[in-house]
């Protein structure tokens, strides 16, 4: 493959782990992978979705009910993630802060 070319992965069911019997929570890759996916589930939410919680590598997914687990989980699922050249904000740039100590 190109170096510059996308690579993309999906979410797989071993990368979402029970977090109680009210939430999910999914192990990413990197960053933007978890902005990625935090996008993509704020746009199309999966059913009972209370609220999601991005990490450094990991999103919780807080749901209304138990009941709401399982169907939430099937739809993660196969959700596909782009790869660090489609995720927006993706370029770094350094930060200088002058400091004077007295």
């Amino acid at each position: 493959m190109p170096p510059h070319a996308v690579h993309s992965r999906t979410v797989r069911d071993r990368d979402i782990r029970d977090y109680g019997d009210r939430a999910l929570l999914i192990e990413c890759g990197s960053t933007d992978e978890v902005l990625a996916l935090a996008g993509t589930l704020r746009s199309n939410p999966p059913p009972g979705l209370a609220d999601i919680v991005p990490g450094a590598a990991t999103l919780l997914v807080s749901l209304i009910d138990p009941a709401s687990q399982a169907a939430a989980r099937t739809r993660l699922v196969g959700i596909e993630l782009p790869g660090p050249a489609a995720s927006p904000g993706t370029e770094r740039v350094d930060v200088v802060i002058d400091v004077v100590y007295d």
